[in-house]
């Protein structure tokens, strides 16, 4: 990775092809999520969305919009431009699945989940 306070742009030098995947782990809830935000903006202030994977979240629908809510019941709500809540309901069926995400403070979108070991696109 280059250098940076937050790290996330990385030069690959060689590839390799391999069977055995690494275990995707990510923040554990929101709190974690927010309390990342929280150390990155006091040391990056101008800082966008970022990407996290956040473990064990699902859609809920809310005072008539829809939200993530991770382990512990608390929800953050999902950004007024995600359009593919549909194909995240049926993939996750109402159970909580690893997600990733990209968005900052108060709206997050996923960008995808593993379900049944694999990583889908949402």
């Amino acid at each position: 990775y280059f250098p940076s306070i937050a790290p996330l742009r990385a030069i690959i030098k060689r590839q390799l092809s391999t069977n055995s995947r690494p275990a995707i782990t990510g923040f554990p809830n929101w709190t974690a999520v927010r309390a990342f935000e929280n150390e990155l903006s006091s040391r990056l202030p101008f800082q966008y969305e970022r990407p996290y994977v956040v473990e064990q979240l699902r859609p809920v629908w809310f005072l008539q919009q829809w939200w993530l809510q991770d382990d512990q019941q608390q929800m953050i709500a999902l950004k007024d431009t995600y359009r593919n809540i549909w194909k995240l309901l049926s993939l996750s069926g109402g159970s909580p699945l690893n997600m990733a995400v990209i968005g900052q403070g108060k709206g997050y979108a996923p960008l995808g989940l593993w379900h049944e070991n694999e990583y889908k696109i949402v």
